[in-house]
């Protein structure tokens, strides 16, 4: 039962980022660890597949240690993901879901020139505190990673355009480590996920589940 639900749900991730506009040709895949085989991870990535219609059984379980070896599925594994995908799951195999490689959305693309850590602005940022690389990945920090860069730049610009009236204040150091136990953790996120993924279901027939 462990497996299917893994399955599920990066088949059902990939339609909720078509349904938000994080979908652009046949880039981004997702990935997922096998809970039983290890040393396997399972690849969502069929070439000229478009997001919103991708299913379970458009997943392919690859080696982790290969050069792309398929041990199960029918699609062509796309090289670039596997070498990503392998990549952070041999540096991070305590984290089940890795989720996504490119694209990402447009305000997190702009953040990240900056090569810096999110500016604690408000509740929603504390959730990547001291977390400049979320390797946890679960389908509600993406979401809210994308809304969460968008505010910092807003708020530049915003104190820019003032010319010095309006002045950046950022929550202080310790209420933010406080308040990340709070709302930053994956157990936070896996609740918060469960009606992203739910809606999908329901708007979808649950089609992406076969």
């Amino acid at each position: 039962m462990e497996r299917v639900y893994r399955k599920q749900h990066p088949a059902a991730a990939y339609r909720v980022f078509a349904e938000r506009g994080f979908d652009e040709g046949i880039a981004g895949h997702i990935s997922v660890r096998d809970p039983v085989w290890e040393g396997r991870f399972w690849l969502i990535s069929p070439l000229s597949t478009h997001m919103s219609q991708m299913r379970v059984c458009d997943l392919i379980l690859v080696l982790v240690h290969s050069a792309g070896a398929v041990v199960q599925g029918d699609h062509p594994i796309i090289a670039a993901a596997f070498a990503i995908h392998s990549a952070i799951h041999k540096r991070r195999p305590d984290a089940a879901l890795r989720a996504p490689t490119p694209p990402f959305p447009t305000s997190w693309n702009a953040w990240s020139v900056f090569g810096k850590e999110l500016d604690m602005l408000t509740q929603d940022s504390i959730r990547f505190y001291k977390s400049r690389g979320v390797y946890r990945h679960v389908l509600v920090w993406f979401l809210s990673l994308d809304k969460t860069c968008q505010k910092p730049l807003l708020v530049d610009a915003a104190a820019a355009a003032g010319g010095g009236g309006l002045v950046k204040r950022l929550i202080p150091e310790r209420e933010a480590e406080v308040t990340y136990k709070t709302v930053g953790t994956p157990e936070k996120g896996w609740v918060a996920v469960q009606g992203c993924y739910d809606e999908i279901l329901a708007k979808t027939g649950g089609g992406g589940l076969r």
